[in-house]
This record gives C-alpha cells, sequence and structure tokens, in this order.
C-alpha cells in the first residue's frame, strides 16, 4: 500500500523556484521526502509568471495534485 513517506521534492521550474512553507533552505537540501497535506508554492524570477498550477499538495498516494501539468516560468 502507499507509504506514509510523503511526496517526493519537486525540481523548481527554468527561472524560478518553489517556496517551502516553514523551511529553510537547508532542511530543504536535507530532505527528499515531504508530508501528506503539504503545499508548495511556485515563485518566478524577475517579471516571469506562472503558468500551469501556482500551488501544488502532497497527496497520501506519494504523488503531488496536477502533476500532468507542467508550471512553466513565461514572461
Amino acid at each position: 500500500g502507499p507509504t506514509s513517506e510523503g511526496c517526493q521534492i519537486i525540481h523548481p521550474p527554468w527561472e524560478g523556484g518553489i517556496r517551502y512553507r516553514g523551511l529553510t533552505r537547508d532542511q530543504v537540501k536535507a530532505i527528499n521526502f515531504l508530508p501528506v497535506d503539504y503545499e508548495i508554492e511556485y515563485v518566478c524570477r524577475g517579471e516571469r509568471e506562472v503558468v500551469g498550477p501556482k500551488v501544488r499538495k502532497c497527496l497520501a498516494n506519494g504523488s503531488w495534485t496536477d502533476m500532468d501539468t507542467p508550471s512553466r516560468c513565461v514572461r
């Protein structure tokens, strides 16, 4: 059955990043999985805007919401 590990960390989009609530940069580097119900938020550099899901949530089955739709940073 599903593990209680949670969801694997996602790579941020090109020219963008991911905001991890309540975690420092060092903590993010040290972990591979985020807990179920945890939400990440995409952020883009400069004038770019997020196209696609801006927030993803970790589901109990170990996947993130809307993974069939990429999040990109575009001008």
